[in-house]
């Protein structure tokens, strides 16, 4: 059951300081003038201001019985009338209340809830329970299209129980229509999800919808166990592609529900859409794993080759250092002045020790 104040439902603060009084509950020059127009005599207008100040901070009309005190007191004294002047309950139980709510009404342009109304709530809870699941979120949504269709609100379980009934409709609607895509094939499999292991007494549902280990080496085996699950169900009914995208974030959001909704007892439409849903969820859960170590072997793979060129140069550096040096006496030795053997012979006194070193270097490895 939604809780009123979770939702966008409006409502009167339990406790009105004197800043949301004057903010809200003030009436404007314009209000008191139509108020006078309306209502004759001072009780009838303070009448008619305090349910224009409450009708247009709830969007309902309600028996001035039901608001604070402070309220009356509040408008009483913006308009100079003494609270004591309206007596709240004959107010309410006269009909002079019903001609003050058909005048706010026709002031504020507000067509009170009735068949059209409805008809636009139920067209908007329609459209968002193809993406929203929560009754609160779908509550909002029928808020504010009657709000933005100038509409009356109705009382809060009017809403609540019209986002129960349309979300009820649509998710039987989703349930009849995966299970009559799924072949005798794909429902024994399901079926065999349910099944209890006479030594574990645990089911192959139970292993599903576990949460899998952390996407490590170590537990690469764990991740083929949706995979192993899938069959042919998750293979042509929760491809990305196989549902319209509203469908598809049905059949997701499903699958998050069905860790603890879906067992043998549920009737057997709502349960082998939950099944598949789960396994497409934990399908697409293990492929995400699976990215994910791939990504993490690379970087260290990278990082293992990235530390062992380091080491290669640190053990080379000498050497690469000492070449270089060899490179540079013999091009000094080529250019000196003499003969051509002059210079043969520079440049072999500069090979001839290191030539040494490397035959002893040879004979030792």
């Amino acid at each position: 059951m939604p809780r009123l104040q979770d939702t966008a439902y409006p409502r009167l603060k339990s406790v009105m300081s004197a800043r949301d009084l004057s903010a809200v509950f003030t009436p404007s020059s314009d209000e008191i003038l139509v108020a006078r127009r309306t209502a004759r005599g001072a009780a009838a207008q303070l009448g008619f201001l305090v349910l224009l100040k409450l009708y247009q901070r709830l969007g309902r009309p309600i028996a001035l019985a039901e608001a604070p005190h402070s309220i009356v007191e509040h408008v009483a004294r913006a308009i100079g009338i003494p609270a004591p002047a309206l007596v709240v309950e004959a107010y309410d139980r006269s009909g002079t209340q019903q001609r003050h709510l058909a005048a706010i009404r026709n002031y504020l342009e507000v067509r009170p809830y009735g068949p059209a109304a409805r008809r636009a709530m139920i067209h908007a809870l329609a459209e968002a329970a193809s993406t929203k699941h929560e009754l609160e979120d779908l509550i909002n949504v029928a808020i504010e299209q009657l709000v933005r269709q100038r509409f009356e609100l109705p009382a809060f379980d009017t809403l609540n129980r019209a986002a129960r009934r349309v979300r009820a409709t649509l998710a039987r609607a989703l349930y009849g229509r995966v299970f009559n895509a799924l072949t005798q094939e794909d429902l024994a499999r399901i079926d065999a999800l349910f099944i209890a292991d006479l030594n574990t007494l645990r089911t192959p549902w139970n292993e599903l919808k576990a949460d899998a280990a952390n996407p490590t080496l170590s537990h690469l085996r764990d991740l083929d166990r949706p995979a192993a699950m899938v069959g042919g169900a998750s293979d042509r009914h929760c491809r990305p592609g196989r549902h319209p995208g509203r469908e598809g974030a049905a059949l997701r959001r499903r699958g998050q529900d069905a860790r603890c909704s879906a067992d043998a007892s549920v009737e057997p439409h709502k349960r082998a859409t939950l099944a598949v849903a789960l396994i497409s969820v934990q399908a697409a859960r293990a492929l995400d794993d699976l990215g994910e170590m791939f990504v993490r072997r690379m970087q260290h793979i990278h990082s293992a080759a990235k530390l062992a060129l380091e080491r290669y140069r640190a053990a080379t550096v000498e050497r690469t250092d000492g070449l270089v040096t060899t490179l540079h006496e013999l091009l000094l030795a080529h250019q000196e002045e003499g003969t051509t053997d002059q210079r043969f012979a520079a440049m072999d006194a500069v090979i001839a020790p290191r030539r040494r070193n490397c035959w002893k270097l040879a004979r030792r490895t």
